[in-house]
């Protein structure tokens, strides 16, 4: 079976069906368990700090598998550096055929606001979290870093990441992707490297 990418908005779209069929059949356990996830993946991938100060949330309880809704306030700075007020935000989320979603940003669009919060968000719903969703069961695949450089002595300034003993110096990103094919693999029984 090949590698097929699991972005966050999917994710947590399936997410939100199976908590659905969990309160349909009583099972709290399960209904439990999936939300969970969706805590956990919300809290790792959606916006926070940097202007988003009290973090981003999906409304759970507004949100279906074919919606979702997130609350996104924004924290503005004046010209001199410092907080001078908030605009509350609502970013909706819908299929798209072209693109996958669509999004749609309520609220005032204060310093032209709007664009950023589509660009931070549109970037966090499209991540894949296979990683995330397969790390706790195969943590041999799991990245670790250590600060060094290119030639392996200790560094202050780069980072080497591993999966193993495969080394990505200063590319987090390729860590994450190749231990995420190897996670993928060895989940669907094909072995990893």
């Amino acid at each position: 079976m090949n590698y097929q990418a699991k972005p966050l908005y999917a994710e947590l779209s399936r997410l939100l069906q199976a908590v659905k069929n969990c309160k349909a059949s009583n099972n709290a356990e399960w209904e439990q368990k999936h939300s969970e996830t969706i805590k956990r993946l919300c809290a790792q991938h959606l916006p926070s700090g940097a202007g988003f100060d009290s973090g981003s949330v999906l409304n759970v309880s507004l949100s279906t598998p074919e919606k979702l809704i997130f609350t996104a306030d924004f924290h503005h700075m004046n010209e001199n550096g410092f907080y001078d007020g908030w605009t509350e935000h609502t970013v909706t989320v819908l299929p798209s055929l072209s693109s996958g979603i669509t999004l749609r940003i309520s609220g005032r669009n204060r310093n032209e606001i709007k664009e950023h919060i589509w660009e931070v968000f549109e970037h966090a719903l499209k991540t894949d979290v296979t990683y995330d969703l397969l790390g706790e069961q195969f943590p041999e695949f799991r990245v670790t870093s250590k600060w060094e450089n290119e030639d392996g002595t200790p560094s202050q300034c780069y980072q080497a990441f591993y999966v193993g003993e495969n080394r990505f110096w200063n590319d987090f990103q390729g860590a994450r992707e190749f231990a995420t094919q190897q996670m993928h693999a060895k989940f669907y029984g094909k072995g990893g490297n």
